[in-house]
C-alpha cells in the first residue's frame, strides 16, 4: 500500500515501541561478551539487538541477510521475528523508519546467524499484523 493511502486510512504505526540505548564497557572483550550473550535475548516480549557500536562500518553479509519489501507500515520488529523464526535463528531484524516520525518506510531486513534460505512467498504472520 502506498504511504499516502496508508496515511489516509490511518494504517501507520502511530506509537513507537522501540528505542536505542548505549552502554560503555571498559574493554573490547567485555563488549564482545555482552553482544554474544545478549543479542536476540527476549526482554519484556521484545528481542534485544546487541552489537558493538565500533563495528557499525562492517559490511553487510548478504548471504545471511534477507531484504523485505512491502512491509506494512504498522508492522513491528517483533512481527518480523515471528514471521521468519521458522527459517532459522535470527541475529537481527530491522525495519527502516523515518528518522523524524518513526514511521516505517515499507522495507526492512532480517539477518540470520547462519546462511539461511527462507521459503519463497509471502509470510502469513506478517500480513496478520498489518
Amino acid at each position: 500500500m502506498p504511504r499516502k493511502i496508508a496515511v489516509v486510512k490511518n494504517q501507520l504505526q502511530n506509537r513507537r515501541d522501540t528505542m536505542n540505548a548505549y552502554i560503555v564497557y571498559k574493554t573490547a572483550a567485555a563488549v564482545a561478551a555482552a553482544a554474544a550473550q545478549m543479542n536476540g535475548y527476549l526482554f519484556e516480549e521484545k528481542h534485544l539487538r546487541v552489537d558493538a557500536a565500533v563495528n557499525s562500518d562492517k559490511p553487510v553479509d548478504h548471504k545471511r541477510s534477507v531484504f523485505l519489501g512491502n512491509v506494512p507500515f504498522v508492522a513491528t520488529e517483533e512481527d518480523l521475528y515471528g514471521a521468519f523464526a521458522q527459517c532459522g535463528k535470527i541475529e537481527a531484524v530491522r525495519i527502516v523508519r523515518d528518522a523524524a516520525t518513526g514511521v516505517g518506510k515499507g522495507f526492512g531486513f532480517v539477518t540470520f546467524e547462519v546462511c539461511a534460505r527462507p521459503p519463497a512467498g509471502p509470510r502469513p504472520g506478517l500480513h496478520a499484523a498489518g
